[in-house]
């Protein structure tokens, strides 16, 4: 009876070593707790690949430290965002292994065939790592394994910084000017121009001094406003309206574009019947000229182009000098871009306060 005893004893120590070794070479314990996830040197990086589980996919490469999107003419990325997402995964860390099994790869959707996202790192042609990242568990926790590492961790990297379509890469302000470099504007006929010699305006419908004696005098006023800009050209008995002004340099330093047509004209882009053109002279530089056409047909005036970006399915085509690219912007974009550069959007009647009409008319009344 014993010796039954001691060999059960025996048994049961045999497999509670044989557990013990079996755990402790398991790769859900065999990697420490808060470590960087990814063995990375940003620097390196020369390619980013991001892919989603619908097939849709995009490819980042730098040249000479700038990213392009190599697939769509190496045109300009998003600097800053890559390079907060390089950052973000050179510094990501891990917390304690969920799981390492085949099914809860497939569970957490960071298996090779079943993912939300998969980011691959290249340097010079060859994959660095790629990382799988999978179902959401927590605020801004997402499921996450290395390719070549059974190992599945909560990570701080959620789906939504990760896009897979290149339109949320593009240098979106590739086409933006800066107000300060603008001196004129020209198209519909008119051009505002900088105004070097101007006063301080208190309002955009106060008159400046000299206008009111023109006015007075029956003479056409001059064509600068006291906002630094002048009009031309400009009705008699009419100024410059601010905030047609401000509308227009709004449109040409917030531009922004996403969507690329590639860098061959097509016909249906209609470039050839245009109905906006914007001529912009900067201080320093070449000029800048806007071209945009309605995708899907022609329009024969800038009215004609309002009503048609209420209408036009496709949006519009936007060719600029300052990019070989051809843009499409959405229609819901180009209704505001088309009204700021309508020539009756910057003037409006001049209307004297009481006390300067006044005293207009008083300087003229026989003493």
């Amino acid at each position: 009876m014993k010796k039954l005893i001691y060999l059960l004893s025996g048994l049961l120590a045999a497999q509670l070593l044989l557990t013990l070794l079996l755990n402790s070479g398991s790769s859900v314990s065999s990697h420490s707790v808060n470590q960087a996830l990814l063995a990375l040197d940003a620097n390196k990086i020369d390619s980013i690949i991001l892919s989603d589980a619908n097939g849709a996919s995009v490819k980042l490469t730098r040249d000479k430290q700038q990213w392009q999107l190599p697939e769509h003419d190496n045109f300009a990325a998003d600097q800053h965002q890559v390079g907060q997402l390089l950052n973000t995964l050179a510094t990501l860390k891990h917390g304690e292994a969920l799981a390492d099994s085949d099914s809860a790869a497939e569970r957490f959707k960071v298996a090779p065939n079943s993912f939300a996202r998969k980011v691959t790192l290249q340097e010079k042609g060859t994959d660095i790592v790629t990382l799988y990242i999978g179902t959401s568990a927590a605020m801004r926790k997402t499921h996450v394994r290395v390719a070549g590492d059974e190992a599945i961790y909560l990570a701080n990297l959620p789906v939504y910084q990760l896009p897979a379509d290149y339109s949320d890469w593009v240098k979106h302000d590739a086409l933006q000017l800066k107000a300060n470099e603008i001196e004129s504007v020209s198209f519909d006929g008119v051009t505002l121009s900088r105004s070097h010699n101007h006063k301080t305006p208190a309002s955009d419908t106060d008159l400046s001094s000299n206008m009111v004696a023109a006015l007075a005098d029956g003479k056409q006023p001059q064509k600068h406003t006291d906002t630094g800009w002048q009009l031309v050209p400009l009705k008699t008995g009419e100024q410059l309206k601010v905030s047609g002004l401000d509308n227009v340099l709004h449109q040409l330093t917030n531009l922004r574009v996403s969507k690329l047509l590639g860098s061959d004209s097509q016909g249906d882009y209609n470039l050839d019947a245009p109905v906006l053109e914007v001529t912009v002279k900067r201080n320093q530089g070449k000029e800048v000229r806007y071209t945009l056409a309605p995708l899907s047909h022609a329009a024969s005036s800038t009215q004609q182009a309002t009503n048609d970006a209420n209408n036009s399915p496709k949006g519009f085509v936007l060719k600029s000098s300052l990019s070989p690219e051809y843009f499409l912007l959405p229609t819901e974009q180009a209704k505001p871009f088309i009204e700021a550069f309508q020539a009756d959007q910057l003037s409006h009647a001049v209307v004297a306060n009481n006390a300067t009409t006044s005293k207009a008319s008083n300087a003229h009344s026989p003493g």
